[in-house]
């Protein structure tokens, strides 16, 4: 079950890196080796970022705007 989970979110990893650098930078990025990957809102609009920074505080500077 452990690797299970571990290999999901590998992938995950991977398949966000560029989403990744864009929030944390490229060389920060490069170093993730775990993900998980949430969907904000399925309908209606998506929060800019702005608003997850002040949604998602304990984010610190990676989500300033």
């Amino acid at each position: 079950m452990r690797a299970g989970h571990a290999s999901r979110n590998q992938g995950i990893a991977q398949r966000y890196r560029a989403k990744l650098a864009d929030w944390y930078g490229k060389e920060q990025a490069n170093k993730v080796q775990h993900a998980e990957a949430f969907e904000v809102c399925e309908y209606g609009r998506r929060p800019n970022r702005a608003e997850l920074a002040r949604l998602f505080p304990f984010f610190g500077e990676a989500v300033r705007p």
